[in-house]
């Protein structure tokens, strides 16, 4: 039997395009493999992943060619490609440089109409996997296991694991800066709040771990998790060394999983 995987492209004006991804020969004798091969899958992820990303970035260029403030057509400056790092590979996009209109304010004079669309170069899905899966096991594990399993880029190693890692980690850090240290208001206000849901519990544990530049050397790690009944657990960490306010962090968390200040909380 043969299989024909195609994918139907539709603009806004109904018009279809008809592009071939795949030509499966596929039998049911003894020994043929049933459904698809991992290769196989693999392939076809990566080939769907390149024509939606290259179609998605010709119609966004396409649409910021004219000047938001005149409606006059940009004058084109020249062409580059730009890598994307994706879950499904890393597809090369034809980035158009365009030169800014005269009415325009930005002290830059000439620009890349992608930036503004895609300002990294890797896709939130593969940070997201890469944070993940790392957490749980080593960066070297991580890079072999997405080889195994997604049509992630060759290059795609311990390394660059763990420097996508620490930069998700730089980020999330920047966010907390400014939030609350502690619950505000009085327990007069608290009073007034609506019934909270079930009590939250949160267990706390901690420690030690050896210094990887120094085996002589250990630090403090402070780790726990927050419970709840009806909604989803979370966790959180810490070096308590490095980190002034760690309180900070723990409200953060307590107050995405939806903690009201008139709620009970068990300490463990």
């Amino acid at each position: 039997m043969r299989f024909k995987i195609q994918v139907v492209i539709e603009n806004e004006h109904q018009q279809e395009q008809i592009q071939n991804i795949v030509c499966l020969e596929k039998g049911s004798h003894q020994g043929h493999c049933a459904g698809l091969s991992l290769i196989e899958s693999k392939y076809i992820l990566k080939e769907l992943q390149q024509r939606i990303i290259l179609h998605q970035a010709e119609d966004y260029t396409n649409s910021n060619m004219a000047c938001p403030c005149c409606q006059k057509q940009r004058r084109i400056k020249g062409y580059n490609t730009m890598q994307y790092k994706t879950l499904f590979g890393t597809v090369v996009i034809p980035s158009l440089r365009l030169y800014e209109c005269a009415c325009s304010e930005e002290p830059a004079k000439i620009f890349s109409v992608l930036k503004s669309w895609l300002p990294e170069h890797i896709s939130p899905e593969l940070q997201y996997i890469e944070t993940k899966w790392a957490s749980y096991i080593s960066y070297e594990r991580t890079a072999a296991l997405m080889q195994d399993v997604l049509p992630v880029h060759a290059t795609q190693n311990a390394v660059t694991v763990r420097n996508h890692l620490h930069k998700v980690a730089k980020r999330q850090e920047r966010e907390l800066e400014g939030k609350p240290l502690c619950l505000s208001g009085c327990a007069n206000d608290w009073a007034k709040l609506p019934k909270p849901d079930k009590p939250l519990t949160v267990g706390i544990d901690g420690g030690y771990v050896r210094s990887w530049r120094d085996k002589q050397t250990n630090f403090e790690v402070i780790v726990g998790k927050s419970f709840s009944k009806i909604k989803p657990s979370k966790r959180f960490g810490f070096v308590q060394v490095l980190d002034s306010k760690p309180q900070r962090r723990l409200l953060h968390l307590l107050n995405e999983q939806g903690m009201q200040a008139n709620q009970q909380i068990t300490f463990r």
